[in-house]
């Protein structure tokens, strides 16, 4: 199903880890988690750093003739992800962002990508040895304050944030009920960027919103 289901949309040119922790309830213990954002060509990925993993180990098992046992025994050790949703920036048109949610079945939103009226603050800081700046937020009722790099002249970072003269290294809101912070990054990767999410049910934002509450 995995192979039937996954297509090439891009080339990825930029892998960048980042350890995460995520809440959805404010005052409960945020939960360690880890995200990839993989910048191809045209596209940006942002996903579960485990789905990916799992992905990659079902796609080698099935490609060595291995049985739904042999995967089960050799993904029993990747977490649960509590990442809420799988992102890609200019899938479908320049500007526009696909959402892919799963409750009990897969169901995909697309919008404008949103602007972010970031205010650049004093301050900075060094991150896998990238000089970074201070910059904040507030976007869609969350504050975020971030670090972001000159020094990697792409404006984007994890989940949704972006808009910055350079790669955001570090996010943490106000509520600190989500936190990503950029432990790795490989460049120069030239492999495909894969979209396992084929088939989904078209929803809007307000729905996915309404289904989450």
């Amino acid at each position: 199903m995995l192979h039937a289901q996954k297509e090439v949309i891009d080339t990825i040119q930029h892998r960048f880890y980042y350890a995460a922790k995520i809440s959805y309830v404010e005052g409960i213990r945020p939960r360690d988690d880890e995200v990839l954002v993989l910048i191809g060509k045209n596209k940006v990925y942002c996903g579960s750093r485990w789905k990916e993993e799992y992905y990659d180990i079902c796609d080698s098992i099935r490609s060595h003739g291995g049985s739904t046992s042999d995967i089960i025994s050799a993904t029993a050790y990747i977490p649960v992800s509590l990442f809420p949703e799988i992102t890609i920036k200019h899938e479908t048109e320049k500007g526009m962002i696909s959402g892919y949610v799963n409750f009990s079945k897969m169901f995909k939103y697309t919008e404008p990508i949103a602007e972010k009226n970031w205010t650049l603050l004093e301050g900075d800081t060094v991150i896998m040895g990238y000089r970074c700046h201070k910059a904040m937020c507030t976007h869609r009722k969350r504050t975020w304050t971030v670090w972001y790099t000159p020094e990697i002249p792409i404006s984007e970072g994890p989940w949704k944030l972006d808009g910055l003269p350079g790669m955001i290294l570090y996010a943490i809101d106000s509520k600190k009920q989500f936190k990503f912070d950029c432990f790795a990054a490989d460049h120069n990767v030239n492999k495909p960027l894969y979209n396992y999410n084929t088939k989904c049910i078209s929803i809007t934002p307000k729905r996915v919103q309404e289904l989450r509450i």
